[in-house]
């Protein structure tokens, strides 16, 4: 388990089957299922590691296919 910290994310309204607080990451964008769509991530902080863009996360790290907020 990992906690992060989001700085700044939007929301993206859309019908979809995932599970609430599923973590999407795709063609260099990373989101969250909620209810209504999902939370686009723009910037957050891994424990330990400065404060990123999602793009620059993504070039040195992945996501598990698993992965999920809560």
């Amino acid at each position: 388990e990992v906690m992060l910290k989001i700085y700044d994310c939007e929301p993206e309204f859309s019908e979809h089957k995932e599970a609430p607080g599923k973590v999407i990451s795709e063609d260099k964008k990373v989101k969250v299922s909620v209810k209504n769509g999902f939370l686009l991530l723009k910037e957050i902080q891994l424990p330990g590691k400065r404060k990123m863009a999602i793009k620059d996360l993504l070039n040195g790290y992945n996501f598990s296919p698993d992965a999920k907020a809560t």
